[in-house]
């Protein structure tokens, strides 16, 4: 198992220092749409920041892939650790509200104001107050993907700038949450869903919700370093979405083609994250009906990735197969209308197993 200590030595590397790292500011904060406003101070709101150093990061990955219509470009920009004073924090979103307990401060979160509120709760319920002057550093709980492949790697980067810090998390999170803090033997606080906190240090998101930049994936793949590859003896693994309200229900057919044509059914949520990990690490193929658990493929050094979906596109795992470097199959099963779901499954069947 990797240490804390030996974790930051490896990767103190990835930071690259601005100009600002000498010559801190004082800034108000806004949202993600106006940060570069707010930076040159032509906003003004209740909450203020302070901005630590610059974690650079201009990275721009081009995607085109037979799943595509058209060519897809994403530009990355910097990031900031910031140092937020006295800031209304919802530990669950790792968002943080302004003293009216009304007003998201989005660049906190890697999803806008808008998807949020659409999700979560607008405002900040009855925050208590944590009376300390200590340095605080908030590992959110979100679901997996978002939690994984946004929030981690935030967490990873700036624990990586001050080890020091005291980590809080909602005493509701996730088992995988807390998986990771064991994983990584960090000491922490659990405290409620809303509090009312002097200094967080945090490291602002980009709107870039959905795709992960090679940056992040690095100080993954360095942390899940520590877990060893689990040998099931298969290298095909299929991910079932049983109980999931995404689950159609032909899936348990499909499972039983699955295993009989010797694939692996794995259910990622009923495992620990370092199982999940190991898992994905002996796997050649990675398939599933669109999830969670195909986040994953981060652990995958080869291979290819197989999702399935239906006539909503989403790309991230299109762009995340990318950026790991693995091939990438997309069959939609609203492609085949036509079929009675007997016949369906027995073709997905097929285009699955013929896809690597």
């Amino acid at each position: 198992m990797i240490s804390s200590r030996s974790f930051l030595e490896t990767n103190v590397a990835e930071r690259s220092l601005a100009s600002l790292a000498r010559q801190t500011k004082r800034f108000n904060f806004r949202s993600v749409g106006n940060f570069e406003y707010l930076v040159n101070g032509e906003y003004r709101v209740d909450l203020e920041f302070t901005i630590l150093e610059t974690l650079e990061r201009d990275e721009i990955i081009h995607f085109d892939s037979p799943a595509l219509q058209s060519k897809l470009s994403v530009f990355f920009s910097n990031r900031h650790f910031l140092l937020l004073n006295d800031a209304i924090w919802d530990l669950k979103t790792g968002m943080a509200f302004t003293a009216d307990r009304k007003t998201g401060v989005a660049e906190t979160s890697s999803r806008s104001i808008d998807q949020l509120r659409s999700t979560v709760l607008p405002v900040a319920f009855r925050p208590q107050t944590l009376y300390s002057n200590k340095l605080y550093l908030i590992l959110p709980s979100n679901g997996y993907y978002h939690w994984l492949l946004e929030d981690l790697p935030n967490f990873l980067h700036t624990f990586n700038l001050d080890s020091k810090v005291e980590v809080l998390v909602w005493k509701g999170a996730p088992s995988y949450v807390f998986d990771f803090l064991r994983l990584m033997k960090i000491d922490h606080q659990m405290t409620e869903r809303f509090m009312r906190i002097k200094n967080v240090v945090t490291l602002s998101h980009s709107g870039n919700s959905g795709f992960t930049s090679q940056q992040d994936l690095r100080v993954l793949r360095s942390f899940f370093d520590c877990v060893e590859v689990q040998d099931l003896g298969v290298e095909k693994c299929f991910v079932s979405r049983l109980g999931s309200s995404r689950s159609p229900f032909w899936e348990p057919e499909l499972l039983q083609i699955m295993e009989n044509k010797k694939w692996k059914v794995i259910q990622f949520e009923k495992m620990k994250l370092s199982e999940q990990i190991a898992i994905a690490k002996n796997a050649r193929v990675l398939a599933g009906i669109h999830g969670a658990g195909l986040s994953n493929m981060i652990g995958m050094n080869h291979g290819g990735v197989v999702e399935l979906g239906g006539e909503s596109f989403r790309k991230c795992y299109l762009a995340l197969a990318k950026v790991c470097s693995l091939e990438y199959t997309r069959l939609g099963f609203n492609e085949y209308k036509e079929y009675t779901p007997k016949n369906l499954v027995r073709k997905l069947a097929k285009e699955i197993s013929a896809s690597y």
